[in-house]
């Protein structure tokens, strides 16, 4: 008796100790309310800057805030020539249709959806921007974002 509850009192302090570790190990961003927000892309061998306000500054705060970033190593397309810029800190959008932004700052990704991946393409596309969004046909492993399929390219609306 006296072996088993010393056996149980272990497992949990293992248990714990392991959660400890794994939670120690995520990054969850915070980004400031009142940061400015803007975004960047290059067409044509020009680079476009548009600040955001309103609507569109608080969806790319609220994309950001709050996420885990992990520190994987993927191999999509990201560099400068499609990004947003939040409080003088880059954050590169996958330019291939992977569903994650880089955060240049500390190396590390962000996951995103694929409805959040489809507003970011309709918000550079507002402006002018192209960003490619993909969606499997069978809906994914989980239904969030797809690792093949079909492939839409959102079109400057100017």
């Amino acid at each position: 008796m006296k072996k088993s509850v010393i056996a149980v009192i272990a497992a949990i302090v293992v248990l714990v100790a392991c959660c400890a570790i794994f939670v120690s190990c995520l990054y969850f961003l915070r980004v400031d309310g009142q940061a400015d927000v803007f975004i960047q892309f290059d067409q044509d061998n020009d680079r476009f800057v548009q600040k955001l306000d309103g609507d569109e500054k608080e969806f790319v705060i609220s994309l950001l805030d709050r996420k885990i970033e992990y520190k994987e190593a993927y191999s999509c397309g990201f560099s400068s020539s499609l990004a947003l810029l939040v409080d003088q800190r880059y954050y590169y959008i996958a330019s291939d249709g992977c569903p994650f932004i880089l955060d240049v700052e500390t190396n590390k990704y962000i996951h995103i959806t694929y409805e959040e991946k489809a507003a970011l393409a309709e918000l550079f596309g507002k402006y002018g921007g192209v960003v490619h969004v993909e969606r499997m046909r069978d809906g994914g492993n989980d239904g969030s974002y797809p690792a093949w399929g079909e492939f839409f390219v959102v079109s400057p609306t100017n």
